[in-house]
């Protein structure tokens, strides 16, 4: 902890009152006092003097002046904070050779002062000191463990900080976001903004060194309009810094006393308030753990009875009779490192909040894939409003915006499904949000990947169960796919040739080929299938089965995962 007794204030004692002071700066007698030592022990070799007074007799430097200023030297090398030179009589008016200019502050002290009577003066000041620090941090510690015991939240901390300090109080988060912030005194709030922004870059440009703890400190920021200081004290627990205490003093230079116990206040509020912080996270993820839990069971119909049903429903606030449209997403988590898992859990907060009104959202990480239940009928539906199938493609596409936006980095895909009532509908829904997630990454297919428009796979949903269905697809492509080097990729080039209407410039433009190149292997591909494909009736049938593949496949996948097609 720092302390406020200094040079300064030994020298407002009574005792060394009347003293005159050579040498040293003005920074130099802000240096604290921890004890005293006499001379004859302080020039010993390798002795630590850092906030040491140093008291000698004046027969000991006008010996030599050379010797003399040698000797402040060492101590000044050592970090005494400062010498006090005992002088008689004839010594008090002429002060001994100790060089133009000392690098520490040289104290004469009057006529008949002794060693017993500094070292008793140091070590009463440094006792008294601590002692009253120490009342006053339990006394703070005490008011803000009242804050924690009560649960009351990072508000009511921040509240009682500023309180207790009589300054504005910021608790901010490890990225420097403000969790709470209080002003209880009279004094002119600075900008939040940029006070956040000046002492970010401030602490950035001072960053401590790796495996050590700073503690508490005192900064002067230059705002815009003012100058203030601002006490900081990072949140460190278990060597995990949580984010930092900010006390802001108007007082520029802050008064020693005030200072000293905004020191304090911060040192004892960092170890509190990142309890409280870890409280709340700790409920926060037992909440999402509940939350995501919820969200498996509804996906999979994981109930063992309605009375289930009905009471974890009722503790997450969801409507069991609303309807409901699933959309999922790859590409955006990534559970593999400790950076992705942090990463997955903002990225589950964000997708909670993403919402203009009472609808229901429940997002959760499954695997590599985001699940979110969205609720897409409200009661009281104006005839103008959109319906549930359009609402659900809405909120997938502003879904698909905050997570593979230009500005992320990501390449995201997502589906959703048609909307559905209940928990079947949720089920139903999650399904068909897999199998086209699926089906768009067989078709290369960019955007939202929804169900309800890819009607053709919803037709062929059905076909897509029955033998003859598989059969068919699997028969027609058999010849195509076993015959040939996969490396010739015939199906795509085919593929491009029918959906491009059997034009075969567009089908070379697309494919970054040469027309001679498609044109020879969809002459390869004739050949093989037994068929003309460039007939409009082989081009339906290819297409057709080509369809009922890609579905299978997908729904292949999915059962694998999710379970038999229900």
């Amino acid at each position: 902890m720092q302390h406020s007794f200094t040079v300064a204030s030994l020298l407002e004692e009574p005792l060394l009152r009347a003293s005159a002071v050579v040498g040293g700066s003005p920074e130099s007698r802000e240096a604290r006092v921890e004890w005293s030592l006499p001379l004859s022990d302080a020039l010993v070799a390798g002795a630590a003097l850092k906030g040491v007074v140093v008291v000698g007799q004046a027969e000991l430097l006008d010996s030599d002046p050379v010797v003399a200023a040698e000797q402040m030297d060492r101590l000044h090398q050592g970090g005494a904070a400062a010498l006090v030179v005992l002088t008689g009589p004839a010594q008090q008016s002429a002060a001994p050779e100790v060089g133009k200019s000392p690098p520490l502050p040289v104290i004469m002290a009057p006529p008949g002062t002794s060693f017993a009577a500094v070292n008793r003066l140091v070590a009463e000041k440094r006792l008294t000191q601590d002692a009253h620090a120490m009342a006053y941090g339990v006394s703070v510690h005490r008011e803000l463990a009242d804050v924690l015991y009560r649960g009351s939240g990072l508000s009511a901390m921040a509240r009682r900080i500023s309180r207790l300090s009589n300054c504005p109080a910021f608790l901010l988060g490890i990225n420097f976001e403000v969790l709470a912030y209080e002003s209880l005194s009279a004094a002119a709030v600075p900008d939040p903004e940029e006070l956040i922004r000046v002492l970010r870059q401030q602490l950035a440009s001072e960053p401590a060194p790796p495996g050590t703890h700073v503690g508490a400190r005192c900064l002067e920021v230059d705002l815009e309009q003012q100058t203030v200081s601002v006490v900081v004290d990072p949140m460190v627990l278990g060597g995990t810094t949580y984010g930092w205490v900010v006390i802001v003093e108007f007082d520029h230079p802050p008064h020693r006393h005030d200072l000293a116990q905004h020191l304090v206040v911060a040192e004892q509020a960092v170890m509190i308030t990142g309890s409280e912080i870890l409280r709340l996270r700790s409920i926060e993820e037992s909440e999402e753990r509940a939350r995501g839990d919820f969200v498996h069971a509804l996906l999979h119909g994981r109930f063992t009875s309605s009375h289930e049903l009905s009471n974890r429903a009722a503790h997450h606030h969801f409507d069991v009779e609303g309807v409901y449209a699933v959309v999922v997403a790859r590409g955006v988590l990534d559970a593999a490192t400790t950076t992705g898992l942090s990463r997955s859990a903002s990225v589950v907060r964000t997708v909670q909040q993403l919402s203009d009104g009472p609808e229901t959202t429940m997002a959760t990480p499954l695997g590599d894939l985001l699940v979110v239940v969205r609720k897409v009928s409200r009661a009281g539906r104006s005839r103008a409003a959109a319906s549930p199938a359009q609402e659900a493609g809405e909120f997938a596409q502003a879904l698909l915006d905050l997570l593979g936006g230009a500005e992320s980095g990501v390449k995201a895909a997502v589906a959703v499904g048609r909307p559905g009532k209940g928990v079947p509908g949720i089920m139903n829904s999650y399904r068909e949000a897999r199998v086209a997630l699926e089906v768009a990454r067989s078709l290369r297919f960019d955007g939202v990947a929804n169900y309800g428009d890819l009607r053709v796979f919803a037709v062929l949903a059905h076909v897509a169960q029955e033998a003859d269905g598989r059969a068919f697809a699997e028969e027609t492509f058999a010849p195509l796919l076993g015959a040939v080097d996969r490396s010739e990729d015939l199906e795509a080039v085919l593929m491009a040739y029918i959906e491009s209407g059997g034009n075969l410039n567009a089908a070379a433009r697309n494919l970054y080929m040469h027309r001679n190149t498609v044109l020879y292997k969809l002459d390869k591909a004739s050949r093989l299938l037994g068929v003309d494909v460039r007939q409009a009736e082989n081009q339906f049938t290819i297409w057709l089965a080509h369809r009922i593949r890609v579905l299978t496949e997908a729904e292949t996948e999915v059962s694998r995962e999710i379970g038999p097609f229900p």
